[in-house]
């Protein structure tokens, strides 16, 4: 799949309209390049005095417990999807799915361990096909299964190459390749950066297509006990991170301030971004870190070479309405994670925090799904609906872009210069960043140099 090179041919500024019950409201700029990518610029909207969804302090539904019946013992819980009438199909063990009913009542066990049809070793994603059946990716096996809700084994797909990690709507799916290597790997002592590279795959074919480029995980190797390498990621080290809705993926760097969504065919379909100042690592930061690290470790932190900011942010979601959630790497004083939510058009309409010690699943149907540990290892999968300030979900965030209008002073035709023809400096800056970032083509696919991601 060939793109061409990004040129910008007209810059124009827009502004979010006011969020019902919301203080402050996020500006966002738009750039248009030659090949029809928007480019969306919003203020990091933490200046919003109350978050656009709230949770209860308890779930609608839990699922797991310590005691009972071993189909409610749950353990390494792996993805989990909410269907359209409330059943809950949860990712067990990565070997088999379980499901519940809208109360919370197993009814069956789907696929066990095995390398045979209709078995899971690692089990990746799962999507909903249809109204009786689910889409199954099993990583280890290099599998895509899909399945009836019955049970009864429907296709096989062998997937050669890169790690299905995601599956769209249809026969596509999204994997990776690369992150993994280290020092220790090679047999050498010391520090190395990676590559990550995401593909899209069709299953039924086995083609593929490289979406991205982009730097993996940081990695130092140490010779341990007995002459042994270990290695392990460098502390604050940045990575690559992609989520995958129904027919869009999304793609970033969690060194950037920005989210790549490309459509099912893999063409960048929009870029978000959102201006927020890097945070520093400080000396009390590596005294901590020092401090909390195994004895036989300390010594290898004076020698690893940390990076001088932390990663912008830690996870990204696409929910079943293609919204774009980037989850923040700290969590809040009462233990919830802040993410920052975008609308379809890329705007960024406020925040959210989620329940404290919730790993975030699924997000569809105004019902976010996800998996709590408690203090003694338990693990149990929770559902909470989601409620907006009127008591309700906003349905602005479901819309494409309806927060976007022209700003009064906008120059024509989206001229960079205002009212009067003033050239307005922000706009100026954006469209000088948007120029600098652009695709190399090579080889027939993608690829973004190093300039335009660090």
């Amino acid at each position: 799949m060939s793109r061409s090179v990004w040129g910008v041919v007209g810059c124009g500024v827009l502004t979010a309209s006011p969020i019902s019950g919301a203080q402050a409201t996020p500006s966002s700029f738009i750039v248009m390049d030659s090949v029809g990518i928007r480019v969306v610029s919003s203020e990091y909207p933490d200046t919003l005095v109350s978050p656009i969804w709230e949770f209860p302090e308890l779930a609608d539904l839990s699922i797991g417990t310590e005691e009972g019946g071993d189909e409610y013992l749950l353990h390494r819980v792996g993805p989990v999807i909410r269907l359209d009438d409330g059943r809950i199909l949860v990712s067990n063990g990565g070997t088999e799915l379980r499901l519940f009913d809208a109360g919370g009542t197993y009814l069956k066990t789907i696929g066990q361990e095995g390398d045979g049809p209709g078995e899971f070793r690692d089990i990746s994603a799962v999507r909903l096909s249809g109204r009786d059946a689910v889409i199954v990716a099993d990583r280890w096996s290099h599998r895509v299964t899909r399945v009836g809700l019955d049970g009864n084994l429907e296709a096989t797909y062998r997937t050669a190459g890169p790690s299905v990690e995601g599956l769209l709507d249809g026969e596509r799916a999204v994997g990776t390749t690369g992150g993994g290597w280290s020092p220790a790997k090679q047999g050498r002592v010391g520090y190395a950066a990676t590559e990550v590279r995401v593909h899209l795959v069709d299953v039924t074919t086995g083609f593929e297509d490289t979406l991205a480029v982009l730097p993996g995980p940081s990695w130092w190797a140490s010779q341990g006990r007995g002459g042994a390498l270990q290695s392990r990621p460098v502390p604050w080290t940045t990575m690559t991170v992609f989520a995958v809705g129904r027919d869009r993926i999304a793609v970033a760097w969690t060194g950037k301030s920005e989210v790549r969504v490309h459509d099912a065919t893999g063409a960048v379909d929009r870029i978000v971004r959102w201006s927020q100042d890097p945070e520093h690592v400080s000396a009390e930061d590596v005294e901590d870190l020092i401090q909390r690290a195994p004895v036989e470790s300390r010594r290898d932190y004076g020698r690893i070479p940390l990076p001088d900011t932390k990663p912008m942010f830690g996870r990204v979601l696409l929910d079943d309405a293609n919204v774009i959630w980037v989850g923040m790497n700290e969590r809040r004083p009462d233990g919830r994670r802040r993410w920052i939510v975008f609308n379809r058009g890329g705007v960024a309409e406020g925040y959210v925090d989620t329940p404290p010690r919730v790993r975030v699943r699924s997000i569809s149907s105004g019902y976010l799904v996800g998996v709590e540990v408690d203090d003694l290892g338990v693990e149990r999968v929770v559902v909470f609906k989601m409620k907006g300030r009127s008591g309700r979900a906003p349905t602005s965030t479901y819309e494409d872009g309806p927060l976007l209008e022209p700003r009064a002073g906008s120059g024509p035709s989206g001229h960079p210069r205002g009212a009067g023809g003033v050239e307005n400096p922000e706009t100026k800056r954006l469209c000088a960043g948007a120029a600098r970032s652009f695709l190399q083509v090579a080889g027939g696919r993608d690829r973004r140099t190093s300039a335009a991601i660090r």
